[in-house]
């Protein structure tokens, strides 16, 4: 229904959730523009499909904050490990 292509490629990293059962939007369609997201190397986007989730997650709700909740956990030990700290010129 919507054009992303103004997306592609994803310059950041994301996570993008679908459930199989949706009749909302086809899993097909978002499987494409997760693709279309990724880039070249396939790691700025994280897609997830979630077996019989509906648009909603109804029954499906602890598994999808699972799933968004290690993903908020990866990038953050990602951006703890690679901050590296620079000794402030002006306390010295």
């Amino acid at each position: 229904l919507y054009d992303f292509a103004f997306l592609s490629p994803c310059p950041s990293n994301g996570l993008i959730v679908m459930g199989d059962k949706d009749d909302v939007v086809s899993e097909e369609t978002v499987s494409k523009l997760a693709t279309r997201l990724a880039g070249p190397k396939g790691e700025n986007v994280r897609y997830n499909v979630i077996h019989g989730a509906d648009h909603y997650y109804r029954n499906q709700l602890p598994e999808l904050g699972g799933i968004v909740k290690d993903y908020v956990n990866m990038r953050l030990e990602d951006f703890a490990n690679s901050r590296r700290a620079r000794p402030d010129k002006k306390r010295r």
